[in-house]
């Protein structure tokens, strides 16, 4: 159950958010990872934390690291007016690693400064002037966020300038503090962040070598709808809609009733991009929890997903065939059904030379055994649907059957079982009647080839669905949608 992140790649959850620092933690850039992307912070030390980031003032300011004020961390830049003669002031800050050509966006945050002054942020080196002006009124000592852009660079490397922009106001002494600073490429301004933001999944990831992080995600558990009804049997279906960026094939198991089972038609199935299917042997009236295990093209597990649980609410017993659900019935169970349960060991006594007691060998106990599932069919129709369970001279099926009942009678929820001789006992044809006895009696077996079964939702009901492939095209986003789209069962 995981999904790897590395070098700013990778499948994330939908809210989740992680930051890292790219190298030394407040000395270097810093990235944030979601579902739709990454970004890049390319201000070396955006809060100040390691006082490297300002590299100079201007006329008439004074500029230090300080701890008496900061948006982010703990440090802030502390500008201080040394002169209350008209003209411009400036404090630099320096940044690197910008592709000339490119749209970038600059920002920060201001508190403090003169009442009465004019405040810009600019760009130089390569950057058209111009940006936010901020008119400071007094008593102005929150923080206040400031953008300027966006810029296209004609080079690398710039410098940007946080500028007193009138000749009026001045006042010698007057303090401004300057924090989250955030540079990053495109035209549209992002929240602030740095690789010490709080992430909403996880911790924040290592740096390794230098720069390359890898980090672990959970992949969310499958969207799940139970269908209650006998289409062509109750049935949950099942759809993937993330899975791990490397993973390409995936086996989903369902754990519901105690036991755990591999979902038939869903083991080593394509997997890229999202999958999806249906489970037709589900356990009625009790929880049921899916999850999926995902493999790489070289068949090495890449863990699990999350799971998602469910429920199918039904009343009443239903027999089918395992490899194609659509020989189904619902029966009736007879008051001579399941009058008791065995499950035998399989082993023998036995007395080793020269010991007075015997011992027990044997291999564990066995599955059910003898078990009598006599039941009732009332209608022509679920007659006929109950002889196709087993098959005629020219589609011979084979005879195990998937046996679910919401009744109390200790069956397993979802039961295998062999019935070798099934004896069909009209009840009263005589007199046109059409109700049917079925004296079913078998061993649990294991579930027939799991991963065999009769596509419960074809090409043929995409095509009965649609008049055109453009209307296909344009009714659905993705591929994915199409597949997972078991409504089209309908058109049948």
């Amino acid at each position: 159950m995981v999904a790897e992140v590395v070098d700013g790649g990778g499948a994330l959850r939908p809210g989740d958010v992680v930051h890292r620092w790219t190298g030394a933690p407040n000395a270097s850039t810093s990235e944030e990872f979601t579902s739709t992307g990454k970004r890049t912070n390319l201000v070396l030390d955006p809060s100040s934390e390691s006082g490297t980031l300002w590299v100079g003032v201007g006329p008439s300011w004074t500029g230090s690291i300080s701890t008496e004020k900061a948006k982010f961390g703990t440090h802030s830049v502390k500008l201080v007016r040394n002169t209350s003669t008209p003209g411009n002031g400036y404090a630099v800050m320096d940044v690197h690693g910008l592709t000339p050509g490119q749209t970038y966006t600059l920002s920060m945050y201001m508190a403090g400064g003169t009442p009465g002054q004019i405040y810009d942020l600019k760009g130089a080196s390569g950057f058209a002037s111009g940006g936010d002006r901020v008119f400071w009124t007094a008593g102005l000592e929150e923080w206040h966020r400031v953008s300027s852009g966006p810029f296209v660079p004609s080079q690398e490397f710039v410098t940007f300038y946080v500028l007193t922009d009138d000749a009026t106001n001045f006042v010698n002494g007057a303090t401004m503090y300057l924090d989250g600073f955030l540079t990053e490429l495109g035209s549209t301004l992002g929240d602030y962040f740095d690789g010490s933001t709080a992430n909403a999944s996880g911790p924040a990831l290592p740096v390794l070598d230098g720069g390359t992080a890898t980090y672990v995600f959970p992949v969310a558990g499958p969207e799940l709808v139970a269908v209650p009804t006998m289409t062509p049997v109750p049935h949950v279906e099942i759809t993937f809609t993330e899975i791990d960026a490397g993973a390409t094939r995936a086996t989903v198991y369902r754990l519901g009733g105690d036991r755990v089972m591999k979902v038939r038609g869903l083991i080593d199935v394509a997997a890229s991009g999202g999958f999806g299917g249906i489970d037709t042997e589900p356990p009625f009236n009790v929880p049921i929890t899916y999850r999926a295990e995902m493999f790489d093209a070289a068949g090495s597990s890449l863990g699990y997903t999350e799971s998602s649980t469910t429920t199918v609410p039904f009343r009443g017993t239903v027999i089918h065939q395992p490899i194609d659900p659509e020989r189904a019935v619902q029966v009736h169970l007879a008051l001579d059904a399941v009058p008791s349960l065995v499950r035998p060991f399989d082993g023998e006594i036995v007395r080793p030379i020269g010991r007075p007691v015997p011992v027990y060998v044997g291999t564990g106990r066995t599955g059910l055994t003898g078990v009598v599932l006599n039941a009732l069919t009332l209608t022509a129709d679920d007659d006929a649907a109950m002889a196709s369970v087993f098959g005629g001279y020219e589609d011979m099926q084979l005879p195990v059957l998937c046996v679910r009942s919401s009744l109390p009678t200790g069956l397993p929820g979802t039961l295998f079982v062999v019935v070798q001789q099934p004896e069909r006992v009209p009840q009263d044809a005589q007199v046109g009647g059409t109700a049917v006895r079925w004296l079913l009696t078998g061993d649990e077996v294991a579930p027939p080839v799991e991963n065999v079964v009769g596509a419960l939702l074809a090409y043929s009901d995409i095509e009965n669905s649609f008049t055109s492939y453009s209307a296909i095209e344009n009714g659905y986003l993705t591929y994915l949608d199409l597949e997972t789209d078991f409504d089209l069962r309908e058109a049948r």
